[in-house]
């Protein structure tokens, strides 16, 4: 065996990393190190461009609901995108989309696809079932 070599990822190793640092560990250097600078981001709250941006998305999520667990239901992965279904759990303890925190223990889904170039997570889909997530936070 040649030592040396790194063997490249794929794109369903780079999209597990993400998940795994970001919502496991909360591990914010993973913005840096596994999305391209200027990432395009599609969300169920609107179409956002840039790292910078990322991390003020995820920010809010850590801040609003600081236990957030998520977990994978299944993922599909073909050449350059991988699709994740999740679901996620919490308790509202931090402002949320203008909604004060009252404590209450939230659940919901969503979809993540990633696309993938040069190692890199450059285009990021998430939609989250926003309807039944709000109507748990009022």
């Amino acid at each position: 065996m040649t030592e040396g070599i790194k063997k490249e990822s794929t794109a369903k190793d780079i999209a597990m990393e993400y998940v795994q640092r970001i919502w496991d560990e909360k591990d914010m250097t993973a913005i840096d190190t596994l999305m391209a600078e200027e990432i395009v981001i599609h969300s169920s709250f609107g179409y956002y461009q840039g790292r910078a941006k990322m991390r003020e998305v995820v920010s809010a999520y850590y801040s609003a609901f600081p236990d957030l667990k998520v977990s994978n239901d299944f993922i599909i992965s073909e050449g350059d995108k991988t699709m994740i279904h999740w679901q996620a759990s919490g308790t509202h303890l931090g402002n949320f989309k203008e909604l004060p925190p009252r404590g209450k223990k939230i659940s919901y889904t969503g979809v993540t696809i990633y696309r993938t170039a040069h190692e890199k997570i450059v285009e990021y889909w998430a939609y989250v079932d926003l309807h039944y997530l709000m109507q748990q936070l009022k």
